[in-house]
C-alpha cells in the first residue's frame, strides 16, 4: 500500500512540473474570437462600428463591417440603392447596386421575404461558406440588372467549386433579366427559392459546371424556367416546380431528376439537350404542356422515363396527357408509368 502511495505521490510531483510548459503552450495558441451577429433595420444608422453598436441601416455596410464567420440578420422593411427615389444611387444609408460577398458570412432575414423587401440591388457571391437566407428568413428581392443573385465560382484563381447556400429568397424580374439565380461551378445548395418572371426573363435559375443541390425551387415566368448546361455533371435536381415557362427544364448531364413538376409550359415540360445523361429520371409529372411535348429528347442517348407522370392515368400520348418529343436518332422508354399525379406541394414562404 506504502508503495502505491509513492507512487501515486511521485506521479503528482511530476505533473506540477510540467504544469509551467502546458499553461505557456496555452498562452501562445491564439485565442478563438467568437462569430458575432450583426444587426441590419430601417431604423438604423450606417457606421463603421454599426450592426454590434447599433444596427446598420444598409446590407452593404453590415458586410462591410462584419468579419469572416459572422451572422447578419436584417429587420423587416425596405433596403435599395436609392431609398429615396433620387435618381442618384449608393446615398448614406443605401445599397450597392450590387452587394459583394467575399467572405463567409450567413445574411438571413427576421421575418423572411414576406416583409424584407430588397430593391435595385442583387449579390454577387465569390467565396465559399457564404449562407443568403433560409427557408421563411429569405429575402424579396426586385434587381435592377443582370442576375439577381450570382455564385461565381470561374473567377481567375478560384480552383475549388463555392459552396454556398441559398434559400428561401422570392425574386421578381420585371424586365429582360438573363437570370434570377446564376450559378457557375459551384457544389452547394439551392433551396426553396422561387423566381417569378413578369417581363422577359431568359432563365429562372442558370446553372453551369454546377454539382449543386437544387431542391423545392419554383421558377415561373421565364424562357426557361431551370437551365441546367451540359458541364453540371453531377447536380441533382429535386422536388422543383416550373409553371408557365418557354420551356420548364432544359437538363444536361445530371445525377438525379426526381419529384419535379413541369405545369402548363410552352414548348415542353422538359428537354434533354444533346449528350445528356440522367440515371436517375423518376417521380415527375408533366401537365399541361401547350405543344404536349411533357419531355423533349434531344440527346443521342436512350431516356428511362418510366416511373412519371404523364398528366392522364393512361400515360403519354394525345391530350390532355403529354407525350414523348424525340429528336433524330433518340430513344425514350415510358412504360411502366404512374397513373396519378405524384405532385407535391411546395412549402409556402413567409
Amino acid at each position: 500500500m506504502r508503495s502505491s502511495r509513492r507512487w501515486c505521490l511521485e506521479r503528482v510531483v511530476a505533473l506540477l512540473a510540467l504544469l509551467p510548459w502546458v499553461l505557456g503552450l496555452m498562452l501562445a495558441v491564439p485565442a478563438i474570437v467568437a462569430a458575432a451577429t450583426l444587426n441590419v433595420s430601417n431604423t438604423g444608422v450606417d457606421g463603421s462600428t454599426c450592426g454590434g453598436v447599433g444596427s446598420c441601416r444598409s446590407i452593404t455596410r453590415a458586410v462591410a463591417n462584419a468579419a469572416p464567420g459572422d451572422s447578419i440578420v436584417v429587420g423587416p422593411g425596405l433596403y435599395s440603392a436609392d431609398l429615396d427615389g433620387d435618381g442618384i444611387g449608393n446615398e448614406p444609408g443605401e445599397e450597392a447596386t450590387i452587394i459583394f460577398l467575399d467572405k463567409p458570412l450567413r445574411i438571413t432575414s427576421k421575418f423572411g421575404a414576406s416583409s424584407t423587401l430588397v430593391r435595385n440591388a442583387g449579390f454577387w457571391v465569390t467565396t465559399s461558406g457564404v449562407v443568403l437566407g433560409k427557408l421563411n428568413n429569405g429575402f424579396t428581392i426586385t434587381p435592377s440588372q443582370i442576375p439577381v443573385i450570382v455564385i461565381d465560382g470561374s473567377i481567375a484563381g478560384n480552383f475549388e467549386r463555392l459552396d454556398v447556400r441559398v434559400e428561401g429568397n422570392v425574386i421578381t424580374l420585371e424586365g429582360d433579366f438573363f437570370a434570377g439565380i446564376f450559378a457557375a461551378n459551384t457544389r452547394g445548395r439551392l433551396e426553396h427559392n422561387r423566381v417569378i418572371g413578369r417581363g422577359e426573363c431568359i432563365n429562372g435559375l442558370y446553372l453551369t459546371n454546377s454539382w449543386d443541390v437544387i431542391a423545392r425551387n419554383v421558377a415561373m415566368g421565364c424562357e426557361t424556367g431551370f437551365h441546367q448546361d451540359a458541364g453540371a455533371t453531377v447536380a441533382r435536381l429535386v422536388r422543383n416546380t416550373a409553371i408557365g415557362n418557354g420551356t420548364g427544364f432544359n437538363i444536361g448531364k445530371s445525377a438525379e431528376f426526381t419529384g419535379n413538376a413541369a405545369i402548363g409550359n410552352g414548348f415542353a415540360g422538359v428537354v434533354l439537350s444533346p449528350n445528356a445523361q440522367v440515371p436517375l429520371f423518376r417521380d415527375n409529372a408533366f401537365i399541361a404542356s401547350h405543344e404536349n411535348c411533357g419531355v423533349f429528347n434531344d440527346s443521342s442517348l436512350m431516356l428511362d422515363a418510366s416511373g412519371n407522370y404523364w398528366g392522364a392515368a393512361t400515360g403519354p400520348g394525345p391530350d390532355p396527357a403529354d407525350t414523348i418529343c424525340d429528336g433524330a436518332g433518340s430513344v425514350t422508354v415510358t412504360a411502366p408509368f404512374l397513373t396519378t399525379d405524384p405532385t407535391q406541394a411546395q412549402f409556402p414562404l413567409r
